[in-house]
């Protein structure tokens, strides 16, 4: 039962964020911003959780995973009325980066309550469903958010997203989490523990990998598909979180009884080999093919570098991995995004994607080497 709480939790949490990602640019726009403005607004958010998390990891590993995701879900529930209110760009920024800092608080002790809530042997299936609760999220968001702003107008959209939060909250009240043992090691002491882990070490380096892809392919593909007369970047983004729904659970499982490495690395090469496909596309059904078998790799790497983290560390530190997973994969998300565009801009898109898959596909070599000694099947933790 306490499980699945902590899902119905996970997916209100993101309904209401997804909802605001078609709308947040417009309502920029409607209050004078501008371009330059819209993308300072995604710039304090990531800064803010991304700057956070470290933090957040080891208060998590030290209050417990329920007081953490209660701050989340109050800060989530605050932010879009800061957002209703604000009639100017700079108190829009402000709500913004204190929405940032309510989803590092969130995922980080969802993520180590999932883990605490499940037996070693289905901690990877485990992580698969709870990760599926977050892409149906991404599948209906976006476009009730855009229908509600469309019909009703901004501030409607804004008290839904924020009653979404609460609802979140509520149900976060009612889980009972698992027997917590706080970490007792000094905070410095803690994160150079955990980050000597070389099974946290191998998953950083593939996060890295398909934080950089997902980065390019984010910020990019509305513009690719634009310049290509293709489909709706909308229906890319429906097809990348369609597939992460019917493999991520699967996926899970499978690095239960196989290990995570063996899902792993072949996730990331496909990734790779994909995006590929993505660069070659010329004609609209072919690009987003790619971007549907691009959701089934990523949805499995994804999930076995999951467990590949939380297998590396005791449940004490459980939290501060996660938040050093999450700060790894947003900073190349980032990075992936600003050093691709000067080589769109250089080339073309087609051969930006065509370097970024060739990049995942190097990447994953020495990902392979570095995680054939790691991750059993099932964890000693």
């Amino acid at each position: 039962m306490n499980f699945l709480l902590a899902l119905a939790a996970n997916t209100f949490f993101f309904l209401g964020f997804q909802a605001l990602f078609p709308v947040l640019p417009l309502y920029v726009n409607s209050i004078g911003g501008t371009p330059a403005q819209n993308g300072l607004l995604t710039f304090v958010f990531a800064a803010a959780a991304v700057l956070s998390r470290p933090f957040i990891g080891q208060l998590t590993d030290r209050w417990g995973r329920k007081p953490m995701m209660l701050v989340g879900a109050i800060i989530f529930s605050i932010s879009p009325l800061g957002y209703a209110a604000s009639r100017s760009v700079l108190p829009l920024l402000l709500a913004r980066a204190f929405q940032g800092v309510g989803i590092a608080a969130f995922t980080t002790a969802y993520q180590a309550l999932i883990v605490d809530l499940s037996p070693p042997e289905r901690r990877g299936q485990s992580l698969g469903l709870s990760a599926n609760s977050m892409a149906i999220a991404m599948l209906l968001g976006p476009l009730a958010g855009d229908a509600v702003a469309a019909r009703f107008g901004f501030t409607p959209l804004f008290i839904l997203s924020a009653a979404s939060a609460t609802l979140c909250a509520l149900l976060v009240g009612c889980i009972r989490p698992a027997p917590f043992e706080p970490a007792q090691a000094a905070i410095l002491t803690n994160l150079r523990q955990v980050l000597a882990q070389r099974g946290l070490q191998t998953a950083l380096l593939g996060m890295s990998i398909m934080g950089i892809v997902f980065g390019a392919f984010m910020t990019f593909i509305p513009l690719y598909a634009q310049q290509a007369n293709s489909a709706s970047s909308g229906l890319f983004f429906t097809l990348y979180a369609l597939a992460l729904l019917l493999v991520q659970a699967g996926a899970g499982q499978l690095s239960d009884r196989v290990g995570r490495a063996l899902v792993a690395v072949p996730a990331l090469a496909l990734i790779g080999a994909f995006i590929l496909l993505l660069s070659q596309a010329q004609a609209a059904w072919v690009g987003l093919s790619a971007a549907f078998l691009y959701g089934l790799g990523a949805g499995a790497g994804r999930v076995a570098l999951d467990g590949m983290v939380v297998d590396s560390v005791p449940p004490t530190q459980r939290a501060t991995a996660v938040a050093m997973q999450f700060t790894c994969y947003d900073l190349w998300i980032g990075l992936g995004g600003a050093s691709m565009g000067p080589v769109a801009q250089a080339t073309s898109y087609s051969a930006m994607y065509a370097i970024t898959g060739i990049l995942a596909i190097a990447g994953a070599i020495p990902f392979a080497c570095l995680a054939r000694k790691q991750s059993p099947p099932a964890s000693t933790f």
